[in-house]
């Protein structure tokens, strides 16, 4: 599954939740970018943002990143 397929596969809030992780994460401006262009990996949205510094936490985005249907 692309990782577009994916993320567009979650509610919006969720939606919204992930995307301003991925931004507010990483300083490269493209990196939203590159990382929605690939396809899942076996890691997930792992790698995307780290999970535990968020405001959801590590248990909440674990749940996400079980959701992700390859």
């Amino acid at each position: 599954m692309s990782r577009i397929k994916f993320v567009a596969s979650l509610s919006e809030d969720v939606r919204k939740r992930l995307i301003n992780n991925i931004i507010d994460s990483n300083n490269s401006v493209d990196f939203l970018d590159q990382w929605m262009s690939k396809e899942m990996d076996d890691n997930g949205i792992k790698g995307a943002f780290t999970a535990s510094t968020t405001r959801e936490g590590y248990a909440y985005w674990s749940r996400v990143n079980a959701s992700i249907k390859k």
